[in-house]
């Protein structure tokens, strides 16, 4: 009697319902909106938090996130955050960066939050499917306006982002790498529907490789699909699969203007030392960071701390690095870079006790971001911060017992 009393007495009520509907919802939501619009994104991100939190008792939430229920990957990522706070306490930074900086980051606290919104199995596989969907969809715009099908401008009215719509070229070819992987891992393991995955890789690889611009995703195309074939075939997968990309990157260079154009602009700017070229901006970026870390290697100037620090060697006030690593490493110095790596490399080992396709989309997108953070500072960015803490929050939440390691 005294157990059937107290499961009563913890019974959800029907405003927890529903409030757990409208988070479980919203989260699903995010995924669609990722490749669209940042106002939805941290819209339906902060709608999944408020809505999930009026969900549960005070007691529950300590449980989920502290408790019995906690979930080591979401409570390093809280970790994460704190750390970033306590930054804070020792920076000489202008009040309004360090709002900016952790405006940037927080996105860390609340997909930790969110993990517990995942555990519906559900909830996890419509997630899933939303960003698929939307990838696809942002995909057939890319299309559209590339080709002038619709009268759709390319991002900013610039020429050269024809194919970034929404967002610019190297978010947009951010994505399409994602999705070149997602659907390339659909065509080796779902027979059924092969034909159909293997047109849309077709589609998804020559949108990546012919169509944008963005350098970034060239590199991340190749990384994951060397990443895919270790995944299926190990040693011998990537033996093949190199093979085959060293040909498909010779037709490209051969045949498509736009990726034969950004190679060269890339030697052209580190032979000459452009600095006015992307490629030399980052190096001169890299050099003046460096610079900066050595200044204070430990724990670096603090929270919000790198376009001020940036401006006092440099003359003008910097906020983009385009690399992670170096962006953390002036912030927070040698100790905040390598707590980001052990970060990550703790999510890989993690992994290996997942549930397919989860272990093989939550080593994908480990492996981007880590890639990625040598060339950008997307943990910072908006679309591929979001998307890293959003396939952390599906993939790595409790819902899918261990099948293989």
């Amino acid at each position: 009697m005294l157990t059937a009393t107290n499961d009563a007495i913890q019974r959800p009520t029907p405003w927890q319902n529903r409030c757990l509907k409208l988070s479980q919802w919203s989260a699903i939501g995010v995924g669609f909106s990722l490749p669209f619009s940042t106002s939805a994104t941290d819209i339906l991100f902060i709608s999944a938090v408020l809505a999930y939190l009026a969900s549960n008792t005070l007691k529950q939430l300590y449980n989920d996130q502290f408790g019995s229920n906690r979930n080591t990957i979401a409570l390093i990522l809280m970790g994460a955050f704190t750390f970033m706070l306590l930054g804070v306490s020792y920076t000489q930074a202008p009040i309004n960066d360090i709002i900016h900086s952790l405006h940037k980051y927080q996105k860390l606290a609340i997909a930790a939050i969110l993990f517990p919104v995942f555990s519906d199995v559900l909830t996890k596989k419509r997630s899933l499917l939303a960003l698929l969907v939307s990838l696809f969809i942002f995909m057939l715009i890319t299309y559209i306006a590339y080709y002038h099908v619709l009268p759709i401008s390319g991002y900013r009215n610039d020429p050269q982002q024809q194919a970034a719509i929404f967002k610019n070229h190297i978010a947009s070819n951010f994505l399409m790498a994602l999705f070149s992987y997602f659907l390339a891992y659909l065509m080796i393991y779902n027979r059924p529907y092969r034909w159909l995955f293997t047109i849309l890789w077709c589609a998804s690889t020559y949108n990546v490789l012919y169509l944008s611009s963005g350098r970034s995703g060239y590199i991340i195309f190749i990384v994951l699909m060397l990443l895919l074939a270790w995944q299926r075939w190990r040693l011998k997968g990537i033996a093949s699969v190199s093979l085959l990309l060293l040909f498909l990157l010779l037709i490209t260079y051969q045949h498509a203007p736009t990726f034969r154009k950004r190679l060269q602009q890339a030697v052209t700017a580190v032979v000459r030392h452009d600095i006015h070229a992307s490629t030399g901006e980052r190096i001169a970026y890299a050099k003046n960071s460096l610079r900066l870390i050595k200044e204070s290697p430990v724990i670096g100037f603090g929270t919000g701390s790198f376009a001020h620090q940036y401006k006092r060697i440099s003359g003008w006030a910097n906020y983009n690095p385009h690399n992670e690593y170096l962006h953390i490493g002036v912030q927070f110095g040698v100790f905040g870079i390598l707590l980001l790596i052990a970060m990550m490399l703790h999510q890989w080992w993690t992994s290996f006790s997942l549930s397919q396709p989860y272990k093989a989309f939550a080593q994908a997108i480990i492996c981007t971001m880590l890639i990625g953070f040598c060339i950008n500072s997307w943990l910072m960015d908006t679309t591929q911060g979001h998307i890293y803490v959003y396939m952390l929050a599906i993939c790595f939440s409790r819902t899918t017992p261990k099948i293989e390691r």
